[in-house]
C-alpha cells in the first residue's frame, strides 16, 4: 500500500510537525526568504522557488507529481492558497479550490486573531454529512487561519 503524499505550498514552519503527526509523507515548495533546513530535512522532496509565479511553480510540481504522485495539495498561509489551488486543479488532485464562509443574517464571524488562535472555522465537503464531519475532525488540529479585517469593509467600523 502506498502512503499518502501531500504537497505543502509555503508556510512558516508550523506545518512540518503537523504533517509528521498525521503520519503522511509530504513534499514542500517554499519561497527563498522562508526556506530553512528543518523544512528541507523533514520533506520527501523540497523545492525553493517563487511559488507565486505559476510559470516557475507548475513545471516543477508536474515533474515531481509524474515521478512521485501527490494525493493532495495544501497551504496553511494566505499567500499560498492561490498557488495551492492552481496546482490542485492542474494536477487533478484534492486541494484548496475555494474558501467560502457564509453567514445568515444576524450571525457574526468571530475574530480570527492569529495563527496561534484556537478560534477558527473548518469547512469541509463530503459525499455525506458523516464524511464531511470526519474530514473536519481530521483537519481541526492541522488548519490555522490568520485574518486581518480590511479598513472600511462592512462590519469593521473602528478596526485598523
Amino acid at each position: 500500500m502506498r502512503h499518502q503524499h501531500i504537497l505543502l505550498i509555503g508556510g512558516r514552519g508550523h506545518e512540518v510537525p503537523k504533517a509528521a503527526a498525521l503520519g503522511v509523507r509530504h513534499s514542500m515548495v517554499q519561497i527563498p526568504e522562508r526556506a530553512n533546513e528543518e523544512q528541507a530535512a523533514a520533506a520527501a522532496r523540497y523545492a525553493v522557488l517563487d511559488h507565486r509565479d505559476p510559470d516557475e511553480l507548475l513545471p516543477v510540481v508536474r515533474d515531481r507529481h509524474d515521478t512521485d504522485p501527490f494525493d493532495a495539495v495544501l497551504s496553511f498561509t494566505e499567500y499560498g492558497l492561490e498557488p495551492a489551488s492552481r496546482v490542485a486543479i492542474d494536477l487533478g488532485v484534492p486541494g484548496v479550490i475555494r474558501t467560502v464562509c457564509t453567514l445568515r443574517p444576524g450571525q457574526e464571524l468571530g475574530a480570527l486573531l492569529s495563527s496561534d488562535s484556537r478560534q477558527g472555522y473548518v469547512l469541509c465537503a463530503g459525499d455525506s454529512t458523516e464524511d464531511a464531519v470526519a474530514k473536519a475532525e481530521a483537519a481541526r488540529d492541522l488548519v490555522r487561519v490568520e485574518a486581518v479585517p480590511l479598513a472600511g469593509a462592512p462590519g469593521t467600523a473602528g478596526r485598523p
